[in-house]
């Protein structure tokens, strides 16, 4: 049975855990909450770091897909699949005009929208 403290003419339970969250006169020091500031931020250098990636990631991305694309017609033109190049090729001048043309209004549009 837990024992019992007298304290300011109260009885209150003394219990061997200390998390009891309804004990009286139980305080909890949580320190001082000073003036909440934002973090510093620069937007010019934001705006040049992110303009950074966004070109290293574009070009990534296009030379990426080309060294693909090339591959897959290189093992077709040595297997000899004749109907496949084809079909590579086709896909080759569709899917290039229309990556190249988003790739092209993202970065207009990131580069531009300050103006």
């Amino acid at each position: 049975m837990p024992q019992t403290e007298k304290q300011d003419n109260q009885i209150i339970p003394s219990s061997p855990s200390s998390n009891e969250p309804n004990v009286p006169g139980a305080e909890i020091e949580g320190g001082f909450v000073d003036q909440i500031q934002e973090p510093p931020f620069d937007g010019p250098k934001h705006r040049a770091l992110t303009a950074q990636r966004l070109a290293l990631l574009f070009a990534c991305i296009l030379g990426g897909a080309l060294v693909l694309h090339y591959i897959c017609f290189m093992i077709l033109a040595i297997m000899g699949n004749n109907d496949a190049l084809e079909s590579v090729g086709r896909v080759f001048n569709v899917w290039l005009p229309a990556l190249t043309g988003i790739v092209s209004s993202a970065a207009t549009y990131y580069f531009t929208k300050e103006r």
